[in-house]
């Protein structure tokens, strides 16, 4: 789980510098919308039907996600929380043991969940997802109209994570379909090349639910364990306040990220004092490699604000970022209002429900590389041709 968090680094990379052709939305971290605004999309048709609530909240699971423009809501100092009292709908008191208590009983739930990335404004990408409780995970990733030429009404695509395979449904055209005698076309990706790069890239943490998925598919994709990995590195927690999620109580809190300490926590690297003022990537770490690794990956010494909303029973229901203020943290300075902004928003909803994600049949996966246009070929017209 923790070599995922490499890889949403490095993916957030090259996602933002998609994003940056348009700078029409800028700088500082834009708050989700925490008002419910319509129903949820449906869940992928992998399993029973949601249990919770279907409103939503902030950014939605459509194409056309939005961010708020309302100002970001003021902290509860700990003393006035606890001076509130103890009954139904108090602040808790302490914001670390809150974030501690919500990555505690994680393993062996299955969850259903929604997620958006929006890199400016009309340029925005949803995914709806579930995973079972023996972490099978099933996403159908929609694609905005106007992003294909194929597919000028928008598509959509779908992964699904089983036994520890993956298993790809790219877009594809009718006369793709019919080319391959087929309702619809699955196929499994190719092994990683690289062997040093195999970490990062086989598993893209909150990452993997995104659209780059579908052309760079990863072997693992976890949202609700990579959430936690977020959490359990979490700095200079604080408590927001009480909002509704998708007709939840929870508690919002806000924290800081370490790039440089997640990336160690992915390396398997761990300070020997855990004092808050030893990285993983400092010489005095228990790992002899991780000595001096300071000087070469000290860019990353940077935090990140991050913030998750937690209900009453310690459940996660959602957590959102700005790949803007990790990148301004990076590059310091004043740096914040020229990068746009990218928002990642993900919910998660119906924990425990009756959820089984299973293989496509085994008649729809074929071959890769004859979805990857529109020639197809047998191998004797290959032979013929070359």
């Amino acid at each position: 789980m923790r070599a995922r968090v490499v890889g949403t680094v490095m993916l957030a990379v090259t996602l933002l510098a998609t994003a940056c052709g348009d700078t029409s939305t800028t700088g500082s971290v834009d708050e989700p919308a925490t008002t419910t605004d319509s129903a949820a999309e449906p869940a992928p048709s992998t399993s029973a039907a949601p249990e919770e609530p279907a409103a939503t909240t902030g950014a939605e699971a459509s194409g056309d996600a939005t961010t708020s423009t309302e100002a970001p809501a003021e902290s509860v100092d700990p003393d006035e929380a606890a001076a509130a009292g103890d009954g139904a709908g108090a602040v808790p008191a302490d914001a670390g043991m809150l974030l501690a208590s919500a990555t505690t009983d994680l393993d062996g739930r299955s969850v259903r969940g929604e997620a958006t990335i929006e890199f400016a404004p009309g340029l925005a990408f949803s995914t709806s997802f579930e995973s079972d409780a023996d972490g099978d995970l099933a996403a159908v990733i929609e694609v905005p109209p106007g992003m294909d030429l194929d597919f000028p009404a928008g598509a959509e695509a779908e992964m699904r994570y089983v036994d520890g395979v993956a298993y790809v449904r790219p877009p594809a055209t009718e006369e793709t379909l019919s080319e391959l005698g087929v309702d619809e076309a699955w196929f499994v990706p190719g092994p990683i090349g690289d062997p040093l790069m195999a970490p990062m890239q086989s598993a893209g943490g909150v990452m993997c639910i995104f659209p780059q998925a579908i052309d760079e598919p990863f072997e693992d994709c976890d949202p609700l364990g990579d959430t936690a990995t977020f959490v359990d590195a979490s700095r200079e927690a604080e408590i927001v306040g009480r909002e509704d999620v998708r007709g939840v109580e929870t508690t919002r809190v806000r924290f800081l990220v370490s790039l440089l300490d997640l990336a160690g926590e992915a390396m398997g690297m761990e300070p020997e004092a855990d004092d808050g003022e030893v990285g993983a990537f400092d010489d005095t770490a228990s790992d002899p490699f991780a000595e001096g690794l300071d000087q070469i990956f000290g860019f990353l010494d940077a935090d990140f604000e991050v913030e998750v909303w937690i209900d009453d029973e310690s459940l996660i229901r959602r957590l959102s970022f700005d790949l803007a203020s990790m990148f301004a943290s990076l590059a310091g300075g004043d740096a914040g209002p020229e990068i746009p902004s990218s928002l990642i928003n993900i919910e998660f909803y119906d924990y425990d429900a009756d959820i089984s994600v299973e293989a496509p049949p085994p008649d729809a996966i074929v071959e890769e590389d004859l979805l990857e246009g529109d020639d197809y070929y047998d191998d004797e017209d290959y032979d013929d041709d070359y």
